[in-house]
């Protein structure tokens, strides 16, 4: 958590991006940030178990096939299907 709150603390994409949220899928709820050329995009996983989602709707806000989670700081592929563990959160 305060690895979190430090990060957001130096993100203003976090506070005054603007918001574009996607209708949740199969649990999954995605949202992107967005100021100037930064942008931040978040899943959450809302389902006491694991979850997929292909990717394919997401791609506007995803435009690269791999992404760095901020939470844990690993590389992430973003090819065609993402799977969040349960209750999982993704910040990319």
């Amino acid at each position: 958590m305060q690895k979190l709150l430090q990060w957001r603390k130096g993100n203003e994409v976090i506070a005054k991006g603007t918001l574009k949220h996607v209708a949740p899928n199969k649990g999954v709820y995605a949202y992107e940030r967005k100021s100037g050329n930064r942008s931040v995009v978040v899943f959450l996983n809302g389902n006491d178990r694991e979850a997929s989602i292909d990717l394919t709707p997401y791609r506007e806000m995803l435009p690269k096939t791999t992404a760095t989670d901020v939470l844990t700081g690993r590389k992430i592929e973003l090819s065609n299907e993402l799977t969040l563990e349960s209750r999982g959160v993704y910040l990319f």
